[in-house]
């Protein structure tokens, strides 16, 4: 009696420890997509884009704040069309762990020859962010207006490069060494052609599956 009860309880611990693995599993599957969501690649339409230059990036850890303001200097859009009095403004959101909850941008100017003279070329409202430990940022967003607005349909995407990130958000970082106006990041404001990042949709689907696999043990054994 005594050896059949002792099979019993090792059978029992067996089946426990092989659930609390799976919720393991689950848990740190669903940890790994949620990280990888920080670290898609954006591919770019070749129209329309918004090409900006000289811009200013910086970062305040204590305000959880990325500015980056420059200068927006052509449309290409069929045709390649400069910009007048371009500037181009973002402004986001991110924590210290490099986790975006909100922002915005603006591109201001004038092109004489679309007849876009209202000073707004485009806005939009961001939406996600990705890093990758290099210097290149990379937004997408939803447009909300300006004169080129009509050329903007479905996701945009923002690629910035030569930002200066330092490769953490636990501390200020800047592309201007302190000097304002000193900046030389880059960026291309345009449509999103693809978003490669199927990986993690399926992580996250087998993290989730796991976990819910680990409840519906749990529930038959009580």
């Amino acid at each position: 009696m005594i050896q059949i009860l002792n099979l019993r309880n090792l059978y029992e611990i067996s089946n426990l420890f092989k659930t609390f693995s799976a919720f393991i599993l689950g848990l740190s599957l669903l940890s790994i997509s949620a990280q990888s969501q920080a670290a898609f690649d954006l591919t770019l339409k070749d129209q329309p884009d918004v090409v900006s230059y000289f811009s200013d990036v910086t970062y305040n850890a204590g305000l959880d704040s990325l500015s980056v303001n420059g200068f927006a200097q052509e449309l290409n859009s069929v045709l390649s069309h400069t910009i007048n009095n371009g500037t181009f403004a973002l402004n986001a959101s991110i924590n210290d762990l490099g986790n975006f909850s909100s922002g915005t941008f603006t591109i201001g100017g004038t092109i004489a020859d679309l007849a876009y003279t209202s000073g707004t070329l485009l806005t939009g409202i961001l939406n996600n962010f990705s890093f990758n430990n290099t210097e290149t940022l990379q937004f997408t967003f939803d447009t909300t207006g300006g004169d080129a607005a009509g050329l903007y349909s479905g996701l945009g995407g923002i690629i910035l490069a030569d930002s200066g990130f330092s490769g953490s958000f636990l501390s200020d970082w800047n592309n201007t060494g302190g000097v304002t106006g000193t900046g030389a990041a880059m960026s291309d404001t345009g449509v999103v052609s693809a978003v490669p990042e199927p990986s993690t949709y399926a992580l996250f689907a087998l993290g989730l599956l796991t976990v819910f696999g680990f409840a519906r043990r749990s529930a038959k054994q009580v």
